[in-house]
């Protein structure tokens, strides 16, 4: 049982106050009931107490690791994707796999499929692990970002995705008897 009080003493109507609690990490606390007592006060000084109830989310969805790191061109991959609640249902999580290490921008990796193909196991969610199938058609380091359903942005994971090929041909030699 995990108990954190914070005393804001009197508060002004329309004003915002924000903190952070720190909380140790655990698969358990991933949701965390919050209460506080609201005291309203009526015009003609009337005043009332009501307990009041939410539930506060103690983590960030979607993606911390994924492996493998390092794959083959012209090969069909599967990228094993790690994280809390993550979504694979169509309208859920997305992954898009940038040249330039901008998340925000568009510079996707040649690949066969589109950047931002959806995630098996298909019409899933509430994972901790979910995996995406592309074959790669270029050999380069690359970014690997994760758009977790319902946020506002694509998130950078680490370490960079080395995708490895033959980059150049040339002539060999072979001898004859």
């Amino acid at each position: 049982f995990l108990q954190v009080l914070c005393d804001l003493g009197n508060v002004a109507a329309g004003v915002t106050l924000q903190g952070t609690v720190t909380l140790p990490f655990h698969r358990s606390l991933l949701w965390v009931n919050v209460t506080a007592q609201l005291l309203s006060i009526s015009l003609n000084q009337n005043s009332t107490v009501e307990p009041v109830a939410a539930l506060m989310r103690t983590f960030t969805p979607g993606a911390d690791s994924f492996t493998p790191t390092v794959v083959r061109w012209y090969e069909d991959v599967t990228l094993t994707f790690n994280g809390t609640e993550l979504d694979a249902r169509v309208d859920g999580d997305s992954v898009k796999i940038v040249v330039d290490g901008n998340c925000s921008g568009d510079n996707a990796v040649l690949a066969s499929g589109n950047h931002t193909m959806q995630l098996g196991p298909a019409d899933a969610y509430g994972l901790e692990q979910s995996m995406y199938r592309n074959v790669f058609l270029a050999a380069d380091v690359v970014t690997v970002c994760y758009h977790a359903a319902g946020e506002a942005a694509y998130r950078k994971l680490e370490p960079a995705l080395q995708i490895r090929g033959v980059q150049k041909y040339g002539p060999t030699v072979a001898s004859t008897r």
